[in-house]
């Protein structure tokens, strides 16, 4: 199965720490990855804006392609209908990704293929760029047909005791 994890954890790390510190963090949230590994997944590709972060995710040895640059509006060096399925967890935040990055997400997924977003849950109602306007827009892509809306679930203690929230969309 092809998929790709696109997040950044750098506005959630402390600039000053450590490059262990880092790594740590790193392996905190690539943990995850990891379990796709085990159940199956193979051609896992990362995207990040961070080349720091790409180096570090080369570590694990287990993403097929590493691509440096920032998932918006503009086409990523991706084919179309490349993808079986998307995560992005913790991408959603400030300083990354915003709605007009979903178009390009739908773009590289295949039709049945699924877009799974976490993040956490009060960017939704504090962060001037998600609200009113992320959960309107992944709407309007429902609307045009581009996608449908399989799960929205908010849950306990995602980041360091926030509440987060998980979207899934299956790409048409």
């Amino acid at each position: 199965m092809d998929y790709i994890q696109t997040t950044s954890i750098e506005t959630h790390l402390d600039h000053n720490s450590t490059p262990e510190a880092l790594a740590k963090s790193y392996d905190d949230w690539s943990g995850t990855y990891d379990e796709l590994v085990k159940k199956g997944f193979t051609n896992i590709d990362a995207v990040d804006g961070s080349q720091k972060m790409l180096y570090l995710a080369e570590k694990k040895q287990i993403y097929r392609r590493l691509i440096c640059d920032f998932v918006g509006p503009n086409p990523l060096d991706i084919e179309k209908d490349t993808y079986d399925a998307i995560a992005c967890c913790a991408g959603f935040a400030a300083g990354h990704l915003k709605e007009d990055c979903l178009p390009e997400l739908i773009r590289v997924v295949k039709p049945g293929g699924y877009i799974v977003i976490t993040f956490r849950e009060e960017w939704l109602h504090l962060y001037e760029d998600f609200k009113d306007k992320l959960e309107p827009a992944m709407a309007r892509l429902q609307e045009q047909g581009l996608w449908d809306r399989v799960n929205r679930e908010i849950f306990s203690n995602y980041y360091q005791g926030k509440d987060g929230i998980t979207i899934v969309y299956k790409v048409l």
